[in-house]
């Protein structure tokens, strides 16, 4: 009895070893599959980063624009626009690296890039815009990605609307994040909101919430382990959401660009201080918000639609302009850095992964 007993148990345990290293499949045809890292990002909004300080971007940030990709190693053009973002109650002081920041308010987003698949309908392309970054000493780094992308009030919580992007190092493996549930997810391309509007314009979610208005939001804790010197940060558009395969014309976002600084522990985030910094000088020519929209030129392959495929309002562009954003996120060695920076950072929501 003992005898079989054991038997019974030895194979039980195998069937479960067997089962839990099958791997994921995924969308049929998408190879490699990206690894959702969607629960493990942080996110903060443009206010709130300046409202409480948050050491986000730090001082020894280096900031890539969008603008700045590899032309020769882009299969396909990517889109393009500019955004001017107004707060009109703006009383806040400027505080870090941000290129963006006109003061008095005024946030100029110029040369906004959104990917263009050369196939819409191959599920391994990811609309694929290539940057060239150098480190000078080996270690520990975290990227910070800033964007935003629409999905329509009818299209909240479907899984073919989400947006999203996905990242890797050096071709190694890609990381996707879903930004769906967050407030980078805008509903209207509305430029111009005081604080107060901005919380009166909030929605839930099922697993989150999203706003009324364009916001950009700085998405982070994606580390990685680099070696001294260049390295090439890869940024895709979301591969899927759920069992849909998302075009990367349709599942991308308003990508202004990303930052890369050398990662800290949880007690220097809580202790870190901002140097002060001078407030920038407003350009003589104010750009004035950009209330063009621009059309959805995302219709799903055979399958769903890709996530967020919204009709989005137009941009200036050269080439499908529409935003949803969804996760994403890649890395090089370890993008999943050590357990320690994977810490619950005050001030800093964390997305939840939609339930499917």
């Amino acid at each position: 009895m003992k005898k079989a007993a054991s038997i019974v148990l030895l194979a039980t345990m195998i069937i479960t070893v067997f089962v839990l290293t099958i791997p994921v499949t995924g969308i049929a045809g998408m190879n490699p599959v990206p690894t959702d890292i969607t629960d493990q990002i942080k996110w903060s909004t443009v206010y709130e980063v300046y409202s409480m300080k948050l050491p986000v971007v730090r001082l020894d940030a280096v900031f890539v624009h969008a603008q700045d990709y590899d032309m020769a190693l882009a299969k396909a053009a990517p889109g393009n626009g500019n955004r001017t973002v107004t707060f009109t109650d703006w009383n806040l002081p400027y505080f870090f690296d941000d290129p963006f920041n006109l003061g008095e308010g005024v946030f100029y987003y110029d040369n906004v890039k959104w990917q263009n698949p050369a196939n819409k309908e191959d599920v391994n392309d990811h609309g694929t815009l290539t940057y060239d970054i150098e480190v000078k000493e080996a270690g520990t780094y975290e990227f910070v990605v800033l964007g935003c992308a629409q999905i329509t009030e009818a299209n909240l919580d479907v899984d073919a609307k989400d947006r999203g992007f996905c990242y890797s190092i050096d071709g190694g493996p890609m990381y996707q994040v879903n930004i769906s549930d967050t407030l980078g997810v805008f509903r209207e391309y509305a430029y111009t909101y005081s604080s107060a509007e901005l919380k009166g314009g909030e929605l839930q979610t099922t697993n989150g919430v999203n706003s009324t208005f364009y916001q950009p939001v700085y998405y982070y804790n994606m580390f990685a382990e680099l070696t001294a010197g260049k390295h090439k940060f890869e940024f895709h558009a979301l591969a899927y959401s759920g069992d849909t395969f998302t075009p990367a014309n349709s599942s991308r976002l308003n990508f202004m660009g990303f930052y890369y600084q050398k990662a800290i522990s949880e007690v220097e985030w809580l202790a870190y201080t901002h140097p002060e910094v001078t407030t920038p000088e407003t350009p003589a020519t104010t750009k004035s918000p950009d209330t063009t929209k621009s059309p959805d030129t995302t219709k799903t392959p055979g399958t769903t639609e890709a996530p967020g495929t919204t009709k989005a309002p137009a941009e200036t562009t050269t080439g499908a302009a529409t935003t949803k954003e969804e996760t994403g996120g890649g890395g090089c060695k370890s993008a999943i850095g050590p357990g320690m920076l994977a810490f619950i950072l005050p001030a800093a929501a964390v997305i939840k992964k939609k339930k499917r």
